[in-house]
C-alpha cells in the first residue's frame, strides 16, 4: 500500500495510527496507566503530553480526550481543556453514557463559567438538565454544579498498574 493510500485511511478513521504503529489495546492502556499516574502525582502537563499522544494514536477511544481535558483544566490551559472536552462529547454523546456526558458538560460548563462564557456555560448547564431529566441521581449530579467535577483524576483502564 502506498504511503497516499495509508495517509488517506488514517485522515478517514479507517486505520489509526496505534494500528500502523502495531500498538494493541494493552500498550495503549499500559500508557494510559503512566497519564493516569502523572496526572495523580501531580504532573499535569505531563499527563496532558501522554493523553495528547494517545488522542492521536488512538482517536476513536474518546477516553483520551476526556483525561487531555482534565489535565489541561489542572494545568490552567482551559481553552485546550474545553477542546478536549468537546472532543469527548462528539465521541460518546450517542452512546448513551448519560452520566459521563452530564460530568463533562458540568465540568466544561466550569471552565467557560472561568473565561466569563456565561451563554456557553449556561447551554451546557441546560443540556445537562435535559439529559438528567427524570433520574433522580443524575439530577442531583447537575444541582452539585457548583462542585467543580474537572479536579477528580481520570480512571485507571482495568489491569493498569
Amino acid at each position: 500500500m502506498d504511503d497516499g493510500r495509508l495517509l488517506e485511511e488514517i485522515a478517514l478513521g479507517k486505520r489509526s495510527v496505534a494500528e500502523l504503529a502495531g500498538l494493541d489495546a494493552k500498550d495503549l492502556d499500559r500508557i494510559e496507566g503512566l497519564g493516569v499516574s502523572a496526572f495523580s502525582s501531580g504532573r499535569f502537563d505531563r499527563a496532558a503530553t501522554i493523553f495528547s499522544g494517545l488522542e492521536a494514536l488512538d482517536p476513536k477511544r474518546p477516553e483520551h480526550s476526556l483525561h487531555l481535558a482534565h489535565a489541561f483544566a489542572q494545568s490552567g490551559h482551559s481553552g485546550p481543556a474545553i477542546d478536549a472536552f468537546s472532543r469527548y462529547l462528539d465521541g460518546v454523546e450517542a452512546d448513551g453514557r448519560t452520566d459521563d456526558v452530564i460530568r463533562a458538560l458540568l465540568a466544561r460548563a466550569l471552565l467557560y463559567v472561568s473565561r466569563n462564557d456565561d451563554q456557553r456555560a449556561h447551554a451546557d448547564l441546560s443540556r445537562a438538565r435535559e439529559l438528567a431529566g427524570q433520574d433522580p441521581g443524575l439530577a442531583k449530579l447537575v444541582e452539585e454544579f457548583g462542585r467543580d467535577r474537572s479536579s477528580q483524576p481520570p480512571r485507571a483502564p482495568k489491569g493498569s498498574p
